[in-house]
């Protein structure tokens, strides 16, 4: 920057962000300032109290006005409805006041141009500034030879630009700041993730100090959150010249009038959802999950405790999960009451009474600190200014709204660190690096056509600056890039996260390209080799945690989630971390009530219990729907149309059971049959072992287990051999020791109606001809899909006389039902369980919670952010020294 002494009473024009660094660089050779004034020249104009015609009362009188010329308008008549019409009328007036340009003047070639000119006439006639503010530049021009004015002209507008050009030749004097002409960098990366480790990582790695370098994001969306998160993970200070955020005074003013207007729960949810509002969530959460009304948030809560009375579906835990939900959201409604009692009270009949009353019931809400009170004042700034000239529209709240929006944000004070900022705000005095990223051809020069109802083609004829004027003063700022730090460093993204490709922007590589400067991708450094440690715990620690006393609880899904995992089964059992039930309706329900009535239909009907009515299934499945609807009572449909899904399927899955049962010699005799066995897994652990059986069949003397699933199941060996698949033979082993019987078989029932693959028909080639498949063909291959699936381990003739029901079985050339490669043993079983057990305990006492996940462990595992298991997974084979489980002869 050129050498300037700056006197008493000197004046710096200088664009708002721009004036820290200014002073900065000011005072690096000059000591002190004393009297001098650093202030945008349009601030100067504008805040020198000669008009009270400001851009918001514009644009009321501007609304006005297309209200009451809506029917004389050709073309333009219900566009005027809309604020954004309004503005852009209002700001196009306002930008041919600054400009000088007569309305009288504008073209009238169409009838759109014609509508067009009779607004800004009438707009015109309101009182519009520029007058007032011409007449001030003419004094300060007169005044430049007495005054000392300097212009920092960087990033100025086309019309501050012209004003600066008659300044300097009335006398004031430009800072002239150095310009260099260095060696720029130019880097790539496949992705703008990629790009900001890369520029974090250089910049983290470099001497030079933060304040001294600037970041120029020509594509902020993309740019800054990956920014943001690698500065923060690398400590870097940084300022976001041009970041903004809500403001929640004024954000919960509007969603409070939108809400009195309404009277809706959505807008009142949009309410609770405001930053103001930041511990509303349990309170949101329960009326999403529950479908609760507005007036049961008038008194205290109790819909949760009222519909679990005598509940036959809710089990404990999700009994006392609900109930919390509703002792936290009470605590949040007697909080937020009082509002919504006051809101619900006003009445916008009378316009201007409802806003003024909406205002005061905010007064009351935010908070009373310096933003706040900054926030609420400019609310009423726009209320006192909007109120009188809008009352009388009738889309009065529309317009104040659309208003209101620009309140919402409010740009930050610069700090110290690193600088982050947009191709317009860029010219910071005594930078030593820039940074140019995201410098692809689609985010530079950054030079758009202006479209809408005031576009291009238009402006054109109407006096205002032509647009290569405006373009040519935009590439005149923007050039400033090339030489403005001595250290110049372009950055562009190669791709996109969609995988398609982006290309340098052409200005930027004919630069590079004459600096004989080529691209090169960014250097990362990668940890190579490392692997995340594995997690460790002490024997002594982990018997705190399980067994204490030498003597630990556990179900068998328990136990199966350690063979998966050990760190799963360390979370959730030792720490006993836990996802709570979800509150909303969920299609897995379906399974749960279709489990329930199945339990009922065999308690009540034994053997028979699939030859029962589509009445009688209703009648023992309303218990299970009367506490859904008590429960969400808004769902109704939702509900109606599961209870209907339900019943169908169950009619389905009956009837598939009615021809099973007929052709068994087993009798349903348990279901739900619950467990305790205490089994010595090493010499200090004792497990209580506990569950539920959800059926048992029996003869005179044999039993076999079925399990209800929700989808097809199969028992795999692989999974069985290594601890994975525990469940189904736990309860064969157990139930047949408890009841002394032989035991015959374990099988997984179905009750999803699976989608049924069958060829259309088959070609036969000796003649040649089509069979198409009939409908025995399409039966047969439904029947054969959804067959008892499970292992055999005696004479299957009790448990499937033709041998058809289980997938296992088959008739051999004799006639005689065989099991396919033969049956299993149970002593094999009881070998292989007490083995797992073992290993299990054995993992146990020395404190084993490795993440040695087994395949498909960590698909729907809770803890998986939190894990982060990035390891490859175990193919173990078998944990015990059992190989097989059968026995026999393989029938061929």
């Amino acid at each position: 920057m050129n050498n300037h002494s700056f006197e008493n009473g000197s004046i710096i024009f200088s664009e708002p962000h721009a004036q820290g660094a200014l002073l900065r660089k000011v005072l690096e050779r000059t000591p002190y300032l004393t009297g001098v004034h650093v202030l945008s020249l349009s601030s100067y104009l504008r805040n020198a109290g000669i008009s009270a015609m400001d851009s918001q009362t514009v644009f009321c009188e501007t609304a006005k006005i297309c209200a009451s010329m809506n029917g004389e308008m050709e073309i333009l008549g219900e566009m005027l409805k809309y604020p954004q019409t309004i503005k852009e009328l209002a700001d196009f007036v306002l930008e041919l006041d600054e400009y000088g340009v007569e309305c009288l003047k504008l073209p009238e070639d169409s009838s759109k141009e014609c509508d067009i000119k009779k607004l800004t006439l009438k707009i015109d006639m309101i009182g519009l500034p520029g007058k007032a503010i011409r007449r001030l530049f003419d004094l300060l021009l007169s005044n430049t030879k007495n005054k000392p004015i300097y212009l920092s002209n960087s990033d100025e507008s086309l019309i501050t630009s012209m004003h600066y050009k008659e300044l300097i030749i009335a006398g004031a004097m430009s800072l002239q700041f150095e310009s260099y002409d260095s060696i720029p960098k130019l880097y790539h990366a496949v992705n703008a993730r990629t790009e900001a480790l890369g520029i974090a990582q250089f910049i983290a790695n470099d001497p030079l100090p933060f304040f001294q370098q600037i970041l120029v994001c020509l594509d902020p969306i993309a740019n800054l959150p990956v920014l943001k998160a690698n500065f923060d993970r690398l400590e870097i200070p940084y300022t976001i010249l041009s970041e903004s955020h809500v403001l929640p005074e004024a954000d919960l003013f509007i969603k409070l009038l939108s809400f009195c207007e309404n009277k809706s729960m959505d807008y009142w949810l949009d309410v609770l959802n405001t930053s103001i509002m930041n511990s509303s969530y349990p309170l949101v959460s329960y009326i999403e999950d529950f479908g609760i009304d507005l007036d049961p948030l008038l008194r205290p809560l109790d819909h949760v405790a009222c519909a679990l009375v005598d509940n036959v579906l809710w089990d404990p835990i999700h009994q006392d999960t609900y109930l919390k939900m509703e002792k936290r959201a009470e605590k949040i409604r007697k909080e937020t009451a009082n509002i919504l009692d006051g809101a619900l009270k006003i009445s916008l009949v009378d316009w201007k009474s409802g806003v003024e009353a909406v205002y005061e019931l905010c007064l009351g809400r935010c908070t009373m600190s310096d933003e706040g009170k900054t926030a609420m004042l400019q609310i009423k700034s726009v209320l006192e200014k909007s109120i009188p000239l809008l009352e009388t529209l009738p889309n009065a709240s529309d317009l104040l709204l659309f208003s209101l929006q620009g309140l919402r944000t409010k740009t930050k004070p610069a700090t110290n660190g690193v600088v982050i900022t947009d191709l317009d705000h860029f010219h910071l005095p005594g930078m030593k690096r820039m940074f140019v990223v995201s410098s692809s051809q689609k985010n530079f020069p950054q030079f758009e056509p202006k479209n809408g109802l005031i576009d291009d083609s238009y402006r054109e004829k109407t006096g205002l600056p032509l647009v290569k004027e405006q373009y040519m003063h935009h590439m005149k700022r923007i050039q400033d890039l090339f030489t403005w730090t001595p250290e110049l460093i372009f950055s562009y993204a190669t791709g996109n996260y969609e995988g398609k490709s982006n290309e340098l922007s052409f200005e930027i590589e004919l630069f590079c390209q004459k600096k004989g400067v080529s691209p090169v991708r960014w250097p990362i450094i990668e940890q190579a080799g490392q692997q995340k440690k594995e997690p460790v715990l002490t024997p002594e620690t982990l018997k705190a945690l399980l067994f204490p006393t030498g003597t630990m609880g556990g179900s068998v899904s328990a136990i199966e989630r350690f063979f998966e995992c050990p760190y799963k089964y360390f979370l959730s059992t030792a720490l006993r971390l836990r996802t709570k039930p979800a509150a909303k309706i969920e299609t897995s329900v379906i399974g749960t009530l279709m489990h329930e009535v199945f339990e009922q239909a065999i308690d009540a009907y034994h053997k028979e219990y699939p030859t029962i009515s589509d009445d009688e299934i209703k009648t023992l499945s309303n218990p299970y729907f009367r506490d859904l609807q008590r429960m969400y009572p808004q769902h109704f449909n939702t509900i109606a149309t599961l209870e209907e899904r339900l019943l169908a399927q169950l009619r389905k899955v009956f009837d598939r059971m009615a021809i099973i049962e007929s052709e068994s010699s087993f009798i349903p005799i348990e279901t739900e049959y619950n467990f305790i066995r205490n089994v010595s897994i090493h010499p200090q652990i004792q497990l209580e072992l506990t569950g539920f059986i959800d059926r048992i069949d029996m003869t005179t003397t044999q039993l076999q287990v079925i399990d209800y699933k929700s989808s097809a199941k199969k028992l795999n060996l692989k999974k069985v051999l290594t601890g994975q698949q525990l469940q189904l033979l736990t309860y064969l082993w157990i139930a047949s020791q408890d009841f002394d019987l032989e035991a015959a078989g374990a099988y997984y029932i179905s009750l999803k109606q699976e989608n049924t693959s069958v060829s259309a028909g088959k070609l036969g080639l000796r003649p040649a001809k089509i069979e198409e498949c009939g409908e025995s063909e399409w039966g047969d291959a439904a029947w054969k899909i959804h067959r008892l699936k499970g292992w055999t381990f005696s004479d299957p003739v009790s448990l499937d006389l033709n041998g058809k029901n289980i997938d296992s079985l088959k008739k051999d050339k004799d006639g005689k039902v065989v099991v396919v490669s033969g049956p299993y043993r149970i002593d094999l079983v009881e070998q292989l369980m007490h083995e797992l057990y073992a290993y299990f305990g054995s993992q146990l006492i020395i404190g084993d919670i490795s993440r040695t996940c087994t395949a498909h462990a960590c698909d729907y595992c809770d803890f998986v952010r939190l894990c982060q298991f990035r390891g490859d997974t175990l193919n173990v084979k078998t944990r015990t020294s059992v190989k097989d489980l059968k026995k026999g002869d393989t029938v061929k």
